[in-house]
């Protein structure tokens, strides 16, 4: 048997404006994502709201798997740019296969 590990990634991301923005422009499933907030706090959440406070230099972790583009965060405060990190393991296509299939998520 092979095994099949999730890739590890990262990417940054800095509020230009006010305006609340997703955390990726396509899907990209990850087993696992940890957001780093940097610079200023924020707000997090889905695209209907984003109440979940997080404050400057904190980690909100996601530990299942979940799809980035369905995550949005603002900005805490007008002219507050932060500075957004996320580091996730991504899953392979046969782990993404076998999620939507209801198959649970092993990553071997």
């Amino acid at each position: 048997m092979v095994l099949e590990l999730p890739r590890f990634q990262r990417f940054t991301k800095t509020a230009v404006s006010d305006a609340t923005f997703r955390l990726s422009d396509v899907d990209k499933w990850v087993a696992y994502a940890d957001i780093f907030i940097y610079d200023q706090s924020a707000y997090l959440g889905d695209i209907s709201a984003q109440d979940i406070y997080i404050i400057k230099d904190d980690i909100y972790e996601i530990p299942y798997p979940v799809n980035l583009t369905d995550i949005f965060i603002k900005n805490y405060g007008a002219g507050l740019n932060t500075r957004v990190v996320v580091a996730f393991l991504e899953l392979s296509d046969k782990q993404l296969k076998r999620l939507a299939e209801g198959g649970g998520l092993a990553l071997r």
